[in-house]
């Protein structure tokens, strides 16, 4: 080690050692790290990764559905229609959006139909 700091301290070849030093130092952590990285990206997924992945697809899709059924029963609740669903989904109603106040017609005690707006 003493010899190697003597070399490293050389005004002549003190840069010189230093670099290859830094170069040596980064080829290995280049062999240690290329495997890992290689196997993460080209190796087919474990049988552990592929249960993971179904579990996670059957989330989702489960919280789409929950997301729609609440969806659905939001715009049975306050009378939206379908198409203007894209309006209120971030929870602003649009310019589409009609609230209860606002329908164009209810029954009333008689069974009719009373246009109110």
């Amino acid at each position: 080690m003493t010899a190697y700091q003597e070399l490293k301290n050389d005004p002549k070849d003190g840069a010189t050692i230093t670099l290859f030093s830094w170069m040596t130092k980064f080829l290995v952590i280049f062999l240690e790290i290329v495997p890992v990285v290689a196997k993460m990206f080209f190796s087919p997924p474990s049988v552990y990764a592929a249960k993971i992945q179904a579990q996670v697809e059957g989330e989702r899709r489960k919280a789409l559905w929950e997301r729609e059924q609440v969806l659905a029963a939001w715009q049975t609740e306050n009378d939206v229609r379908p198409q203007d669903r894209d309006s209120v989904i971030g929870g602003h109603p649009g310019k589409g959006c009609r609230r209860p106040h606002q329908r164009s017609s209810i029954s009333n005690s008689r069974g009719t139909r009373d246009r109110k707006i």
